[in-house]
């Protein structure tokens, strides 16, 4: 478990999982979200102040460096936060879904300043409402540059029937 291999693109779905109707969403689709992200040393360091998480392993490179990673590490609630975003982004482009929360959040390693992140989606559950929409649950896992598993998560989202391109 933890990192994903060459080629083993498996599975995926290269369309983005933004636009068309809820029979889009059938258990076991996945989707690659095309936004990835670098955490820069800036956005660690303003997300970690201005949620008032002063723990040094984020902050203090000296602490970082003394620490088992021998590094500081990128604050975990950021990380999860960037790659919530990529997944929330691509939804609310163009269906209307309301995000009902996230659960089974598993920090799987430690992600470092200067890490590029990226996420897919899997659809793993599906509840259909008949012509009010669905709850459909994701599957949601994020990897760094290197391909290894760092988060994986469970988000859950109300869809409508079908599901309407914003105007």
């Amino acid at each position: 478990m933890g990192s994903k291999e060459e080629g083993e693109e498996e599975g995926i779905m290269t369309e983005a999982m933004s636009g068309g109707y809820l029979d889009r969403f059938v258990i076991g689709a996945t989707y690659r979200h095309p936004i990835q992200h670098t955490l820069t040393e800036a956005c660690n360091l303003l997300f970690s102040t201005l949620t008032h998480n002063a723990e040094p392993l984020y902050l203090d490179v000296e602490h970082g460096g003394s620490s088992p990673y021998h590094a500081r590490v990128a604050n975990s609630t950021f990380v999860l936060c960037v790659a919530s975003g990529a997944h929330a982004y691509e939804l609310n482009q163009t269906i209307r879904s309301i995000g009902l929360g996230c659960t089974d959040v598993r920090f799987v390693r430690p992600v470092f300043v200067g890490d590029t992140i990226w996420a897919e989606s899997e659809t793993v559950d599906r509840c259909d409402a008949g012509h009010e929409g669905a709850v459909i649950e994701f599957e949601c896992r994020v990897y760094n540059q290197r391909n290894e598993l760092v988060i994986k998560f469970r988000s859950q989202w109300s869809m409508s029937t079908p599901a309407l391109p914003l105007q």
